[in-house]
């Protein structure tokens, strides 16, 4: 899953690095890497006493049960993704420092240096003037919203 073209974090629109699953700057999960469902005679990479029994998705290194702290499915791919301890411990630091950040009053979620004027009508992130979308719907062609940019798109796709 590596990035032939510049891709952003649909969370707070930073450019991804090319070989991430995780946004480094927000803790958003952009996807998973491919990993084999079948582990091969490999050690668990933080107790290299016990055997391996499956693989990160975030950081492909093999893990034992012990080590397993996320387990689920992708709804895309129907496959298992199975996170270790410390990927999932990095997504929530992340996660914990940009949305203490995003809690400042009156401050946009995008541009720190621009009083907040609205916030998302979905998910509560503060916007400033530049950073409201809405959308007119039929019959009336009212104007709902603001939406910040993530929100906006889940509704116009």
């Amino acid at each position: 899953m590596y990035r032939e073209i510049e891709e952003k974090c649909t969370r707070c629109k930073n450019v991804l690095k090319r070989q991430c699953t995780i946004c480094e700057f927000c803790g958003h999960v952009s996807g998973f890497f491919e990993v084999p469902q079948k582990i091969s005679e490999e050690w668990c990479f933080a107790h290299s006493w016990n055997r391996a029994v499956k693989y990160c998705v975030h950081c492909t290194r093999p893990i034992c049960r012990h080590c397993i702290e996320r387990e689920g499915m992708s709804l895309v791919s129907l496959r298992p993704t199975t996170a270790c301890r410390s990927c999932v411990a990095k997504i929530n630091k992340l996660e914990d420092a940009y949305f203490t950040k995003n809690r400042v009053p009156n401050c946009c979620s995008m541009h720190a240096t621009e009083t907040a004027t609205a916030s998302c009508v979905v998910c509560k992130t503060l916007l400033c003037k530049p950073c409201n979308r809405y959308l007119r719907q039929a019959p009336f062609f009212l104007k709902k919203g603001p939406f910040c940019l993530s929100c906006f798109h889940e509704r116009i796709t």
